[in-house]
């Protein structure tokens, strides 16, 4: 079954980061987790980056076949022109 990570990514006064990417990687690692677009279905997401829409939303799908419930995960949140932030142990 999977499971969603999701994401809202805003700058520091609030403002949508539409186009923003997050990088979601195992806890603690540089390796990038297995993520996929869709709730069922479909191939792995390339390096598992997510892009985030008009509204800043960025979601992705965990496997409870590749990971725990309880697994962590990091996030790198990237724009051009603005800082680049990395969020460690996300529980989705």
């Amino acid at each position: 079954m999977r499971y969603p990570i999701r994401f809202s990514i805003r700058d520091g006064i609030g403002r949508v980061l539409a186009g923003s990417t997050v990088t979601v990687y195992d806890s603690g690692t540089l390796t990038p987790s297995i993520l996929y677009a869709a709730s069922v279905g479909g191939a792995a997401i390339a390096g598992a980056v997510l892009t985030a829409d008009v509204r800043g939303q960025a979601v992705g799908y965990l496997d409870d076949a590749n990971y725990p419930l309880n697994q962590l995960f990091d996030a790198v949140i990237a724009k051009a022109d603005h800082e680049t932030v990395t969020v460690p142990d996300i529980m989705p």
